[in-house]
């Protein structure tokens, strides 16, 4: 099979299992802003957030270093000792810092959520980032090793016990913010019972000493990096918090959750399965010039599809939400632009990757980190959840073109700049000229945003991309509806 049709249906298997993962959140969104004020849903954001920066700690960048060493070949036969290894340090790990959490909860809720009544959640949070946490090696080694059909079920499994409980608890018995956590750990607590026994089973995993020192030369450098990631992508909401009120937190969730759709639909997809491939094509001769294309394509669909869902989803929001949360549909478009930079960001650094040269990343974020806070204290308090935003962009495009800069003394790869800005120009003029025109509400406000939305691939699909390129793409699409033994061989 072609490198590019199993990338294709690899991407396509992973997109299924990202909407099921984030589909519950989505689903939940009319429920959740009837059944909560902005107030109570900004809460639930930053207890969302805390559990994550809790995880870059716990996790130790070694999800990434499994899969790296699982997939090489000095390791294949050891795969044991190198998920023992990983799993002894995570569990440890997770221990320290939950268990702190949970300790120190009603400090935590005074200083993150200003409510000491609040210890109670923080406790639920930590209960539910535990089981999060360990599922994620073996989710991880699903990916290691490309079955992805298996990764989309389990993550359908949990988005069907989720939806259920979270059906249960928030919409039938009114629970609110205690609902929502409950669910939280019901729906992860299933799938670790499933996934860890199975794990153990297979992997027998044996702890090894030297194999961990390895595992963690690897992985903690992207410790000191997921902490300036995390500021780079969540600390907005902190300075919110403390700049602004807590409903405005909850409206600027909203906004970010929803305008990060686009990168879940076209980037997340590629991007799970890109770590997989990447050395691969690298051992190509025509290496370099895969990648760029693959960039090329990436980033021209997620333009294509953020403009169109900047245009439709403000005006499909007053059917989704409750009236308290209208203004996060201002949001939208910003968002979808900043996370446009961070995608490119993330192919950006492959040479990273393939050079095993990981350590020149937390430098990198952490001047983007600065950055960040910088623009943050200057913007958030003049213009609120806006200034958030435009923070977001001017520091997500820093960070992206600073890696770019540095990466490619380790592979200088020849990405086609040009037509990139072109795509980026003409999907920025299409959103500013559908909010812009001077056309009246109702149907024809409706039908001008759609044509725009529709015509705009059409446009950039056939200016940015050769015909040599259009070939290649509608040959991958075409191979996703022939049986795999069907499919071609070839570049």
């Amino acid at each position: 099979m072609s490198l590019s049709l199993r990338m294709a249906r690899h991407s396509l298997v992973y997109g299924a299992s990202i909407l099921a993962t984030q589909a519950l959140g989505f689903l939940m969104i009319p429920i959740y802003t009837r059944a909560m004020p902005p107030r109570d849903y900004g809460a639930l954001e930053i207890l969302g957030r805390t559990s994550e920066v809790l995880g870059i700690f716990v996790m130790a960048g070694l999800r990434l270093a499994v899969v790296r060493f699982v997939q090489d070949p000095i390791f294949s036969r050891e795969r044991g000792r190198v998920v023992g290894s990983a799993l002894w340090i995570m569990f440890g790990m997770g221990l320290v810092f939950l268990g702190s959490l949970v300790l120190g909860a009603e400090l935590v809720a005074t200083q993150l959520l200003h409510n000491p009544g609040l210890a109670w959640a923080v406790r639920l949070m930590a209960a539910g980032s535990f089981f999060d946490l360990m599922c994620v090696l073996p989710m991880a080694l699903l990916q290691a090793d490309q079955k992805s059909v298996t990764f989309a079920k389990f993550n359908l499994l949990r988005f069907s016990v989720g939806l259920g409980l979270n059906l249960l608890m928030v919409a039938w018995f009114h629970m609110g913010l205690k609902g929502i956590l409950l669910s939280t750990i019901g729906s992860a607590g299933t799938l670790m019972v499933i996934l860890q026994p199975k794990m153990w089973l297979r992997e027998r995993p044996t702890p090894d000493a030297g194999l961990a020192r390895q595992l963690l030369k690897f992985g903690l450098p992207f410790v000191p990096g997921g902490l300036f990631l995390f500021v780079l992508n969540n600390g907005d909401r902190y300075f919110l918090a403390r700049l602004a009120t807590p409903a405005e937190v909850g409206l600027y969730a909203l906004g970010y959750k929803l305008g990060m759709l686009v990168m879940y639909l076209f980037v997340e997809p590629v991007s799970m399965n890109w770590s997989a491939m990447m050395v691969e094509i690298h051992s190509r001769r025509d290496g370099p010039e895969v990648f760029s294309r693959m960039f090329t394509f990436i980033a021209a669909a997620y333009l294509c599809g953020g403009a169109a869902f900047s245009l439709i989803a403000p005006m499909l929001l007053p059917f989704v939400v409750g009236p308290a949360y209208l203004p996060a549909g201002g949001l939208i478009p910003w968002v979808c632009l900043g996370y446009f930079f961070w995608a490119c960001s993330l192919f950006l650094d492959t040479p990273f990757y393939l050079a095993r040269k990981t350590g020149a990343k937390p430098f990198l974020l952490g001047a983007a980190a600065a950055v960040n806070l910088s623009l943050y204290a200057l913007l958030i308090p003049r213009y609120g959840m806006y200034g958030a935003a435009w923070a977001t962009i001017l520091s997500f495009a820093f960070f992206a073109g600073l890696t770019w800069w540095f990466a490619r003394r380790h592979l200088n790869i020849p990405y086609a700049w040009g037509r990139l800005a072109m795509a980026l120009g003409m999907a920025g003029a299409a959103v500013v000229a559908g909010v812009l025109a001077p056309v009246a509400q109702g149907w024809q406000h409706w039908a001008l945003r759609s044509a725009i939305a529709i015509v705009l691939p059409m446009v950039v699909w056939r200016v940015t991309f050769s015909e040599l390129e259009r070939g290649t793409v509608r040959r991958a699409l075409q191979g996703l509806l022939r049986p795999p033994s069907e499919a071609g061989h070839g570049a």
